[in-house]
């Protein structure tokens, strides 16, 4: 893991104008639009294009994500992974990452990290899964009033919801109808549409927790009948003299977000069932 530049500018929670806003939006638009056209270098690009001061910042490094993971340049998927399943994320991902990362490492055929990555995502995700479950059943939980409360009172500014926001549904402030309602002060409106944003996330969410759990009976499968790992073909990583390497643990340094480059196995040979 190399790290080289200071992330979080996004914690100083800097004003973005609504040019900024609308020109990440046409980045992330036209990314898209590559990626539905299997144009992965080309997605890459303009995701890179997102600054590191936007809240849509992560969910470009997800999508660019799943474009590494086509190309099949999986050291690049999961050194992004690494960023964004990180407990100082938690509020600002959803859960779609933990299955990027286990895929990577399934197609690694890397079963202990497959292990790690389903034992991180229970710990770290449990919460905020069950939050939105409870919003999506009865249209709030027990911070939804206090964090629409906060918001109402100057819609256009997210920065005041922070505290709230990991068992919030995710983006909620971005959603237009969230936003009119919030300005025209209809709480009714508010908490209908808060709703229905959280059953779509628990829909996505339940969909992603049963590949999981495919995964994870495809891993330990996999590690009965398994014997093609190699043992010693890694890429080296890249790096110049004045670079230092440290080796990835649990332990959590702001300036190390999103700056990981990691070094991969790859299986001899394909087994088993393709995810």
């Amino acid at each position: 893991m190399r790290h080289h530049k200071i992330l979080f500018g996004f914690i100083i929670l800097l004003s973005v104008s609504s040019w900024a806003i609308s020109d990440e939006q046409k980045n992330l638009n036209e990314a898209r639009q590559h990626f539905e056209k299997q144009n992965w270098s080309k997605a890459i690009a303009e995701y890179n294009k997102i600054p590191e001061t936007s809240d849509r910042y992560f969910l470009a490094l997800e999508e660019k994500a799943w474009a590494y993971i086509h190309l099949d340049q999986l050291d690049k998927a999961i050194a992004i992974t690494r960023t964004l399943t990180s407990p100082a994320l938690v509020s600002l991902v959803g859960t779609e990452p933990y299955l990027l990362q286990a895929i990577a490492y399934l197609k690694l055929c890397d079963y202990v990290s497959v292990f790690q990555t389903l034992k991180e995502f229970k710990t770290h995700k449990r919460t905020q899964v069950e939050a939105v479950q409870q919003i999506a059943k009865k249209k709030k939980n027990g911070i939804s009033d206090a964090a629409l409360s906060v918001w109402m009172e100057n819609p256009n500014d997210w920065k005041k919801i922070a505290p709230y926001l990991s068992q919030m549904p995710l983006l909620f402030y971005r959603d237009t109808k969230m936003q009119s309602a919030a300005k025209s002060n209809n709480k009714s409106l508010l908490m209908d549409r808060l709703q229905q944003l959280a059953i779509e996330e628990n829909n996505e969410n339940f969909r992603i927790l049963q590949k999981l759990n495919l995964i994870e009976v495809e891993s330990i499968q996999r590690v009965h009948i398994a014997t093609e790992f190699s043992g010693k073909q890694g890429e080296n990583i890249e790096k110049d003299k004045y670079d230092l390497v440290f080796k990835d643990t649990n332990e959590v340094w702001l300036d190390e977000l999103d700056s990981y480059q990691a070094t991969v196995n790859r299986c001899k040979k394909k087994s088993g069932r393709t995810m």
